[in-house]
């Protein structure tokens, strides 16, 4: 009896004392899934979904905190992780106030610490080296913020299906404010006088802000039609435009025509053909582009070199524009727009606005390999296809984030057919494709 005792005692004694030399932490394989807030993640590790409080972190200045929980979300998506997590003493995870508590995380991806990360972001910070649940102000300052976060995404979520609601009902209650007839419709009052016309670059000025506009704010809005640049093709009777270059693609137009039989004539065709112009696309109350038969419908355009637009043309031949017919379909209003971040990985740099990249993970969104619009770089490079071909040696089979911009009804937004992303994250850099297309171009021009 008492030998058992005495056994019993040594073998307590010897768990105790092992348990007593263990570090304050314990790996634990799992997943990074999303962040919560700047201080607490929603992980799921042993098959079970927690929320982790990570490590508490001083800044040496003052920090912006709604942009590094961007960078943050933007930078880390989900994947496989090591947690290192504070125990109760006996091996098992601490929890407390609903959360585990990590003193750092190893992000497979990335092949770096969450605080690793942070530094790789640029910021100065010192690490805590006890958990959150032992400082009461930390503690108190986690949950609090946490609570806010939380009610803050269920609000702005209502917020957002309630505009979105509210979208949809004056889209078919409302009339529309104003008609949209011409070019100069769609323009802000004096933009293109008929005196400003003949100053070409004045022109193209101000069109390229036009292109610009809807992506320069935090929610992007499109107007009810889009400007594109290209060279006209040959014009048919019907209306019907082939052999057109829009923004380097061949698609087949249509604009209205004058409904008197024998109208065109040969000198009108061959006035046309090739001429440089700006096409003005239709959209449809989802943001997308309108196309009847396979031919995109053009509301009007602008004659570069004759500066004239569509109507003023027909007129010049002696010829009267017909109304455009506005059907119940086509935008009225702007548009807002959505996005969805996807994980991608850059392919190859396709043109100075287009890349292509590959989606590993199913999405209905997009398929595995895409061609996708981008913004062109704000200083063009003097030889695209060294450019191409640097960018593509240093950044080819990179993992990228792509914030891919998403129409009223669900699905990707699209011109002349292709993708548009608002956005392109590089993992490993750190930041953006615009970033490291100016540092390259720079580097190579001041070369030249």
């Amino acid at each position: 009896m008492i030998k058992n005792i005495v056994l019993s005692a040594l073998l307590l004694f010897a768990i105790t004392s092992a348990y007593a030399a263990m570090p304050a932490t314990i790996k634990e394989s799992g997943t990074w899934d999303a962040l919560n807030s700047f201080q607490v993640i929603q992980a799921t590790i042993n098959k079970q979904n927690e929320k982790v409080c990570l490590p508490t972190v001083e800044f040496t200045s003052k920090v912006d905190m709604e942009q590094l929980q961007t960078e943050l979300k933007t930078g880390i998506q989900k994947q496989e992780a090591i947690f290192n997590l504070y125990h109760d003493g006996i091996g098992r995870p601490k929890k407390q106030g609903g959360m585990l508590y990590a003193s750092d995380v190893y992000l497979k991806d990335l092949k770096m610490t969450y605080t690793g990360f942070l530094s790789k972001l640029g910021y100065k910070f010192t690490v805590s080296n006890k958990p959150a649940y032992e400082d009461r102000e930390a503690f108190k300052n986690i949950v609090y913020s946490r609570g806010i976060d939380e009610s803050k995404r269920e609000s702005d979520k209502k917020r957002k299906e309630e505009e979105k609601e509210k979208a949809r009902k004056q889209r078919k209650e409302k009339p529309p404010t104003r008609r949209i007839e011409t070019i100069y419709d769609v323009l802000p009052p004096g933009v293109i006088p008929p005196a400003t016309r003949k100053d070409i670059a004045e022109i193209n000025r101000r069109i390229e802000n036009m292109k610009n506009r809807p992506y320069e704010t935090k929610d992007v809005e499109i107007d009810p039609v889009r400007w594109a640049s290209g060279v006209c093709g040959l014009l048919k009777e019907d209306g019907t435009i082939t052999g057109a270059k829009v923004e380097g693609r061949k698609p087949q137009i249509k604009i209205r025509v004058p409904d008197t039989k024998g109208w065109l004539t040969p000198a009108m065709i061959k006035e046309l053909e090739g001429a440089r112009c700006e096409f003005m696309l239709q959209r449809d109350y989802n943001g997308h582009e309108v196309t009847e038969n396979g031919a995109y419908l053009i509301r009007d355009l602008y004659l570069h070199k004759l500066k004239l637009n569509w109507e003023e043309w027909l007129e010049k031949h002696g010829l009267k524009c017909p109304d455009f017919e506005n059907k119940s379909t086509y935008a009225q209003q702007p548009i807002v727009l959505d996005t969805e971040y996807l994980p991608a990985v850059w392919v190859k740099t396709l043109a100075i606005a287009a890349c292509g990249v590959t989606f590993p993970k199913k999405n209905v969104l997009v398929k595995e390999k895409e061609m996708l619009r981008v913004f062109p770089p704000e200083v063009k490079p003097v030889s695209f296809k060294n450019y191409a071909k640097a960018f593509d040696e240093k950044y080819a089979n990179c993992s990228i984030g792509v914030t891919l911009l998403i129409c009223p009804d669900n699905k990707p937004y699209t011109e002349l057919g292709q993708k548009r992303a608002l956005r392109v994250y590089f993992s490993d850099a750190g930041t953006n494709l615009d970033v490291l297309q100016k540092e390259l171009i720079k580097e190579q021009n001041k070369k030249k």
